[in-house]
């Protein structure tokens, strides 16, 4: 089961529900990356655990704007906006996905 956190940059405000990095459902394996189309953190399906269930043509597009311009999020985790610095807020998980 995937877990997603609330992220809010420091800077401008700007805040993503997103897994933070590496993560895995069921079905769904994703990574939290930046898409430069529409300046959005968001999390990506990289790879599934059920072929049947997911098209490889949903694989690396920003669930967003459908764009393939991604940039990984690293661990200095820089807000799509301002370029500060998003952290956990509140510290602990939002949601459970799967």
């Amino acid at each position: 089961m995937g877990t997603h956190y609330a992220f809010c940059c420091l800077g401008c405000g700007y805040s993503a529900e997103v897994s933070g990095g590496p993560d895995c459902g069921f079905i769904a394996q994703t990574e939290t990356v930046i898409c430069n189309t529409c300046r959005t953190v968001v999390d990506v399906v990289v790879g599934t655990n059920s072929p049947s269930q997911i098209s490889t043509d949903e694989f690396n597009q920003c669930p967003e704007c459908e764009g393939s311009d991604l940039t990984p999020w690293d661990e200095s985790r820089p807000c799509p906006r301002c370029k500060g610095t998003m952290e956990v807020n509140p510290p602990g998980p939002m949601t459970m996905w799967d």
